[in-house]
């Protein structure tokens, strides 16, 4: 997550809130996960920090109380 929500000088907590924030804001029903992933990273060139994702879609899965 180095890159995508740590920033110098900045808490990681309020990096991983400010993503979460984003991700909520830009998900919807029918929206591909690739391009979820893709609005969430920096343009090319805006940083040299490695990103790494791991992500997956969980539609329609029963929550445990």
């Amino acid at each position: 997550m180095d890159g995508l929500v740590e920033r110098p000088g900045a808490d990681i907590s309020d990096g991983m809130r400010q993503l979460a924030e984003r991700a909520a804001g830009l998900r919807g029903p029918g929206r591909p996960l690739a391009g979820l992933v893709a609005a969430l990273l920096p343009p090319p060139g805006e940083t040299t920090e490695d990103i790494a994702v791991i992500a997956f879609r969980a539609d329609d899965v029963p929550r445990q109380p």
